[in-house]
């Protein structure tokens, strides 16, 4: 009920048989939560801060943590793959693992964990929590409007309200607009790394495309760095309009106007900065899509949650869809449904992270009452064929309380799209594209290459009218583990 609010509710939450009381869970998401919400399916995603009611309590360090329902996306792996890509390019990528998560004793579904970008990531990749942190939300497309905060309402400052200091900010954005300075505000490397993945990876739910959303910029000393965030639409998902071969222009990385974009056109103009983003693409192009590394990858994933998903009781997908769509495209079809049981009763509870530890012992006593049961069991390793396959199978064929899990949804929901290609078949396409424009045989520019549409897309001519039915993904774990999540061994994944 009233999921769609995002109001926090009390929880007592389990990770891997440790157990947390007096925890704040609500529902997140976008358009994703409007779309569950209006379904049959009760298979949201969730944020967990361990602090709102107390605020001394963590899991070891780690404050916040985001459940994320794989919404979109049938192969299950886009985010965690772009993570691990992100991770191993030396961004600051939040810790990240798959998560049996079952509710009140039941399996409730395979989701995405990932650590939440609050004071645990922060000290564990930037050494402090004393700068400014902002969130984007949908539009905060980083042209400078002058220096009045109010003019920048879509960034949200996510660290204290009361110290943060707009001023610096305005100067980042006023230095894009101008060209000058850059690098005395600006982390250029962080934001070319991020513009070459999402640009590679084809994520354009992100600021390269429509909603200009989904990254975070912290500030350190007034020098910003570009954060990665939310990739359930990586790998084609947002812009698979239609199904057939799908590129972008890599001088041009924006479903629009590349100056609407100034954090990359500003960059883009600058022949070394270019010459940089370039090599990134290169250095992509050779360890990921080329290399084996993406198809040995997916199949070790896929052989340590395929039980989970087949046996998934509230998945959007179909198993055969999940299959298939690693390798190829699927297409949508008219009866998108999900079901599930309603699990939590959203009324009067506040769903502000900001300001999630005021007034605590009020909610916390007032809500007791109401608390539920969320058990996460987190893995991430390359599981042992020789021991543990068998036992993936037990957990994924019997619940906590012993009931099987055997039911098989027949309808998928959620899918985003008229049609969602293949993970493997989208860095193929990409492989093949970004070589081309490098090498001169193809425009990396949509004004030369005839491309005088908004896109930069194959097939743009569909894009405005699928944009319509296209949903917006929910919100959304490092390479040095934070405290809390030692547990969750990511193992040798890159198949060597």
């Amino acid at each position: 009920e009233n999921a769609i609010k995002e109001e926090f509710k009390v929880a007592k939450v389990t990770v891997d048989g440790d157990t947390y009381g007096n925890v704040g869970i609500r529902t997140k998401g976008n358009s994703s939560l409007i779309s569950v919400a209006n379904s049959d399916s009760d298979r949201y995603s969730y944020k967990i801060n361990f602090d709102k009611y107390n605020t001394s309590q963590s899991m070891e360090g780690l404050t916040q943590l985001n459940l994320n329902n794989c919404y979109s996306d049938p192969s299950y792996m886009r985010e965690f793959l772009t993570y691990s890509i992100c991770e191993e390019m030396g961004l600051a990528t939040p810790e990240f693992a798959y998560a049996k998560v079952s509710i009140n004793g039941e399996y409730h579904g395979l989701y995405l964990a990932v650590e939440g970008l609050k004071e645990s990531y922060l000290e564990n990749n930037f050494g402090n929590v004393t700068g400014d942190l902002y969130k984007s939300d949908e539009g905060s497309s980083l042209q400078y409007k002058g220096d009045d905060p109010e003019s920048y309402s879509n960034l949200i400052v996510e660290s204290d309200k009361k110290t943060a200091d707009w001023s610096k900010i305005t100067k980042l954005l006023k230095s894009l607009d101008t060209g000058e300075d850059i690098e005395k505000y600006l982390d250029v490397d962080s934001v070319l790394k991020n513009i070459a993945i999402n640009t590679a990876l084809l994520n354009l739910d992100s600021y390269q495309g429509s909603f200009a959303h989904n990254y975070y910029l912290y500030e350190q000393d007034g020098v910003f760095s570009m954060l990665p965030w939310d990739f359930n639409m990586s790998f084609g998902g947002f812009s698979g309009f239609g199904g057939g071969s799908q590129s972008i222009a890599i001088d041009e990385p924006t479903t629009g106007n590349l100056e609407d974009r100034p954090l990359i056109s500003s960059l883009l103009k600058n022949e070394t900065y270019k010459t940089k983003y370039h090599k990134y693409l290169e250095e992509i192009v050779t360890k990921y899509l080329d290399s084996d590394y993406l198809e040995n990858m997916t199949t070790k994933l896929h052989d340590m949650i395929a039980s989970y998903v087949k046996e998934d009781p509230t998945a959007f997908y179909t198993y055969e869809e999940f299959e298939k769509n690693i390798t190829s495209s699927i297409e949508d079809s008219s009866d998108n449904k999900g079901f599930g049981n309603k699990g939590f009763d959203n009324n009067n509870s506040n769903n502000s992270d900001s300001n999630n530890n005021s007034n605590s012992e009020n909610k916390r006593s007032g809500n007791q009452s109401d608390e539920k049961e969320v058990n996460a069991e987190l893995t991430s390793s390359v599981v042992n064929k020789t021991t543990n396959d068998s036992e993936s199978k037990n957990n994924t064929d019997k619940d906590k309380s012993g009931n099987d899990n055997n039911q098989k949804l027949e309808g998928p929901m959620g899918k985003g799209g008229k049609s969602i290609p293949g993970v493997l078949e989208v860095a193929e396409d990409m492989s093949k594209t970004i070589k081309s424009q490098l090498s001169g045989e193809t425009s990396s520019t949509k004004q030369n290459s005839g491309d005088e549409s908004s896109s930069g897309i194959k097939g743009s001519e569909k894009f405005d009218e699928d944009m319509s039915g296209m949903p917006e993904p929910p919100e959304g774990m490092d390479g040095k583990m934070p405290p809390g999540m030692g547990n969750m061994d990511k193992g040798d994944m890159n198949g060597k």
